[in-house]
């Protein structure tokens, strides 16, 4: 999966779209049931972004509680 997500970093989300092909041809669970790709480049660094987000303050939380210790 990073070697997808390193080749739309690189620019290449057209390969990305074109290896899913909208039809569920995952290479890997999806995300949620029912998920699709995003049609446009834009769109995936759109969504990407929220979910790193909010993974961060998740791990921010925990690190707060002592839970986890800060790297």
């Amino acid at each position: 999966m990073m070697d997808e997500l390193t080749d739309v970093a690189d620019d290449n989300y057209d390969k990305l779209l074109a290896m899913w092909s909208g039809k569920d041809n995952y290479l890997w669970p999806p995300p949620q049931k029912g998920y699709r790709l995003p049609k446009s480049k834009k769109k995936f660094h759109a969504e990407y972004d929220a979910v790193f987000d909010a993974f961060m303050k998740v791990l921010a939380e925990y690190e707060a509680m002592g839970v986890l210790k800060p790297s």
